[in-house]
Parts: structure tokens; sequence; C-alpha cells
């Protein structure tokens, strides 16, 4: 099922039932950092992102 003027990001053609590792981005409400802090250009994770991580 696909939204209504909502652009269907996935790649034609690509079995995404196989096993594989996938880079996955999200924006959070109002930019509040609930999975760690960015330093240095080094991520550090707090207990959320050690969940979301694992």
């Amino acid at each position: 099922m696909s939204l209504p003027g909502r652009k269907n990001s996935r790649l034609a053609g690509y079995d995404y039932s196989i096993s594989n590792n996938y880079f996955v981005t999200t924006n959070a409400k109002d930019f509040v950092k609930y999975f760690g802090n960015i330093i240095n250009g080094e991520m550090y994770l707090n207990i959320y992102g050690e969940i979301v991580e694992k």
C-alpha cells in the first residue's frame, strides 16, 4: 500500500528479502537527540541508541 502523493523509495527490481546490511536514517521531532550525541564527528550512543544499535 502506498500513500497518495508519496514517492516510492524502494529500488525497482531489488529483492529486499535477501540478507543484507541496511543503513537507516530517521528524523526526530524538533531535532531532539533521542539516540545520543555527535561530538567531533563521532557518535556517542545513549541507552536508547544502544537499543537501536542492537
